[in-house]
């Protein structure tokens, strides 16, 4: 499963311009979102009422889910770790303080192995797994006999939920079962030692490779130099007050820890050196093997000019006839000022599209055999869709012929209309890479509508991401120390140890895992730069946050993942005052479960997420889009906004976004096109729905929640 290190990426790493792919090679095509998949791992089977994992290879497994794994496992060769001062300075803030140790609550066989009610109060206990081997629980009954029934699965961690006084058997991988009977000083449990866990991850041998392939002069100064800042910073850490692995390679969030950080930045640009992670190969364990490890800081992405963007909402039609002797190509300016083409026509026919008043649309003459190929020395047709531009048929039910329309343009008779070199305005200028967006075309700040997943199937924490910058753009600005891509090659990610109950520090390189396609172009491993112009890094750097924490990139994918809904929502959110709850949507409790995300997310008091339905399986085709629904089978969709009752339409309303950014959207009432939008225009510009767009983002009526979603997952901020 796991791929090793690049022989030659000590070459990958040295400073060099690198370039994103633009999301397609076409001249006129808008970017295309991420190749459709499904992505396993929505629904967290430790709570109530859940399903488990589907795609969990035991179909009795319904306590538990199959949890994710911090550690390989191997015979670690540990003379091959990093600096040993450096490893020390790392184990010394790892302890495994507020557990008890499995061995002190063994049974011993001579003892009455019977499960008994010590108290009938239900409680979760929880048992952190550090010795790497997957392991199995089964329960035993109050006669003393072990259920044939597996209760659940794990690798690192597992909740279970039980009462104090019952007894579970362990099943470690190549080790002899043993019974546990709970207690209740004993709510959290471990099995093993942390450190020997972190070991093992110091050890492993694709980070071995990732040091050694730094072996020139340069890289050998770099790695050393950077090895050296992490000691400094482990050493004046604290011991940890709990046993939180997860954040073990993470720095206690300090007014001096980030002074130490900005100094150490500002330390690598001047002498003109790039940090670099001893700690975590970017392509570790990757399921492909054609990535390789690339700087964001050294990127220059593609983009062309944007447009304003169209805004309106009264439906109407466009007639125009094509009285040239070229073909034409149609495009429609979306909201964000990005072309979408809407189709060709060839000379002497005609094209009719629906559109909206306020909607701008542009005309361009093209090759007969090359439809992304301008024809020399003809000017392209801009136009807004206006009372005034309708005017200019003879009849309503005519077509504008563009030889008329030209001729009003070139006499100003039509006002918010140009001709003009199309090809020349399209050619793409090259920018730097930036964390989030700085100027208008940009739209500025934290973007969210532009989400596109990568290969991994990780919508469970994308949808995070989605409702985060919905939401709360300043907290997902507060995630990274360093507002900006540092030349340093330095980021600093700050989120939420619930265990430790403290903001926790992830300091990393800026290497994403990427491939060169065709084109000589870079497409991402993970999810994409986000934003109108593909350009900011947000998303994929706060994933490779999240990817360093559990090990690799490819452990965020499903139900492998040491993550899920309820971690990611914590971890980038922070303490809540409620607290969590996740319950099935179901019609006898929707009316008060709606009313409830309505005001959460309307009041902004939490993050909220949803988990689409599955396709009955009489009715499973091999498609991932739910036909009755138009949304993606058993899927992770954030929650961008919620109306309660906008301009008195009597329904509540909700946005919702896909993770793929594209496709995947609700089909029925209130969706994009839909009746409802036409009949009650006030109800749109009260939402802010701009019109038809595969974006992934919709709206639907909380009426309809029962029929596209399956559950709700809610980290609640209200007193």
């Amino acid at each position: 499963m796991g791929c090793a290190a690049s022989t030659n990426s000590a070459a990958l790493v040295a400073e060099r311009s690198t370039k994103v792919r633009p999301q397609t090679a076409k001249a006129f095509s808008t970017n295309a979102p991420p190749a459709s998949r499904s992505c396993p791992g929505v629904l967290d089977a430790t709570e109530e009422g859940a399903d488990p994992l589907p795609d969990s290879d035991d179909p009795e497994g319904e306590d538990f889910p199959d949890e994710g794994c911090v550690g390989e496992v191997f015979d670690p060769d540990l003379d091959s770790l990093p600096k040993g001062i450096l490893v020390e300075s790392l184990l010394q803030q790892i302890t495994a303080d507020d557990t008890v140790s499995v061995e002190e609550l063994k049974v011993k066989e001579r003892d009455d192995a019977k499960s008994r009610y010590d108290d009938k109060t239900k409680v979760s206990v929880f048992v952190w797994n550090f010795t790497g081997k997957p392991g199995k629980v089964y329960s035993v009954n109050r006669e003393g006999e072990v259920s044939d029934r597996l209760r659940g699965r794990f690798k690192d961690r597992i909740s279970i939920k039980t009462f104090f006084g019952f007894v579970f058997e362990f099943h470690l991988e190549g080790e002899q079962p043993f019974k546990v009977r709970f207690r209740s000083d004993a709510l959290v449990v471990r099995i093993g030692d942390p450190r020997e866990l972190v070991k093992r991850r110091l050890a492993a041998p694709e980070l071995r490779q990732w040091r050694a392939s730094f072996g020139d002069a340069e890289g050998v100064d770099a790695l050393t130099e950077s090895e050296h800042l992490l000691h400094r910073l482990y050493s004046s850490q604290s011991p940890m007050e709990g046993p939180d692995v997860v954040f073990g390679p993470s720095l206690r969030d300090t007014p001096e820890t980030r002074k130490v950080l900005e100094e150490a930045a500002e330390k690598f640009e001047a002498e003109g050196k790039k940090f670099v992670d001893p700690l975590f190969n970017p392509i570790t364990r990757l399921v492909v093997d054609d990535m390789e490890p690339h700087r964001v800081s050294t990127v220059t992405v593609p983009c062309r000019k944007p447009y304003t963007p169209s805004k309106g909402r009264e439906v109407t039609r466009v007639r125009l006839l094509n009285d040239s002797p070229h073909r034409i190509r149609m495009f429609w300016v979306n909201g964000k000022g990005g072309l979408k083409s809407m189709g060709l026509k060839k000379a002497g026919l005609q094209w009719t599209g629906k559109t909206y008043f306020g909607h701008s649309w542009i005309v361009v003459f093209v090759d007969e055999k090359d439809k992304d190929t301008v024809v020399p020395d003809t000017q392209a047709i801009t136009f807004k869709v206006t009372q005034d531009f309708l005017s200019f048929a003879a009849d309503p039910e005519e077509p504008i012929p563009l030889s008329v329309l030209q001729e009003k343009i070139s006499s100003s008779a039509l006002a918010e209309a140009a001709l003009f070199d199309f090809a020349a305005e399209q050619a793409q200028e090259w920018l730097p890479a930036v964390l989030f967006g700085e100027d208008e075309r940009d739209e500025g700040g934290v973007s969210y509508e532009d989400t596109s997943q990568g290969r991994i199937g990780n919508c469970y924490m994308l949808q995070v991401y989605v409702t985060m910058a919905a939401l709360y753009p300043e907290r997902v600005s507060e995630c990274f120390l360093f507002k900006t891509i540092r030349k340093a090659g330095m980021v600093v990610v700050r989120l939420w140890s619930p265990l430790l109950e403290e903001w926790r520090l992830v300091l990393m390189d800026d290497f994403m895992p990427a491939k060169i396609d065709k084109s000589d172009l870079y497409q991402y491993y993970g999810a994409r730069p986000s934003g109108p112009r593909r350009r900011e890094f947000w998303m994929p750097l706060l994933e490779k946050a999240f990817a360093k924490l559990q090990g690799a990139f490819s452990g965020l994918s499903g139900s492998s993942t040491l993550f899920g809904i309820r971690l990611v929502s914590q971890m980038l959110y922070g303490p809540a005052k409620k607290g969590w709850s996740s319950s099935r949507l179901k019609p006898e409790t929707l009316e008060s479960r709606a009313a409830e995300i309505v005001e959460i997310v309307s009041q902004k008091s939490g993050v909220v997420s949803l988990s689409s339905n599955h396709t009955p399986k009489e009715q499973k085709e091999k498609r991932l889009i739910n036909q009755q629904t138009g949304l993606v089978d058993f899927h992770g969709y954030g929650i961008c906004g919620a109306w309660k009752n906008p301009a008195g339409v009597g329904c509540d309303l909700l946005k919702c976004c896909n993770t793929w950014g594209k496709d995947g959207e609700w089909n029925g009432a209130w969706s994009d096109g839909a009746a409802e939008w036409e009949a009650h225009p006030e109800v749109a510009e009260a939402v802010g729905y701009s019109g038809e767009q595969n974006d992934g983002v919709f709206f639907i009526s909380t009426k309809d929640l029962c029929v596209a979603f399956k559950a709700v997952w809610i980290w609640d901020d209200r007193l």
